[in-house]
């Protein structure tokens, strides 16, 4: 993974979107975790994306993207479950309905790990961090798919 390409990828999202980004390293003994918080807001929503890569001395580096979202249009009381092994709707009994199937491979696209919606919160956790303009663009795309479905 080329680090400065990463470093870029968040700056210029954040620039393009005027989002706030804070950016914070700390030097553990055998690791270095690099952090990322960016808060994207919209009419519709309000997005913290907050990525973190560990690079150790060994070469093992761990990374992962969370993303909370907090819909601040109208009150819902739907809930939606899902992780790498499937969907879980509490609405839908297990059975994808069309909607619920396109938010699921958009999921997957991603490399989400867990979605969890709780009626006007949504968090969302991706295997990795991200580091393309276009994966924050999927990201988004996820999101208002996931607010039409509220």
């Amino acid at each position: 993974m080329n680090w400065n390409k990463l470093d870029n990828c968040w700056k210029e999202f954040a620039k393009n979107r005027n989002a706030e980004l804070e950016y914070s390293e700390r030097n553990l003994f055998h690791a270095i975790k690099c952090e990322y918080e960016l808060i994207q807001m919209s009419e519709f929503w309000k997005t913290k994306f907050i990525g973190v890569l560990w690079k150790s001395q060994q070469g093992y580096n761990k990374d992962t993207t969370n993303i909370s979202t907090k819909f601040i249009d109208k009150k819902s009381e739907q809930t939606l479950d899902m992780n790498n092994s499937g969907i879980r709707s509490l609405f839908a009994r297990n059975k994808f309905k069309g909607t619920e199937k396109d938010i699921y491979q958009n999921f997957k696209n991603i490399g989400g790990k867990k979605l969890k919606l709780n009626g006007n919160n949504l968090e969302i956790e991706l295997d990795k961090i991200i580091s393309e303009k276009s994966e924050f663009e999927q990201v988004n795309e996820l999101i208002t798919l996931i607010k039409n479905y509220r």
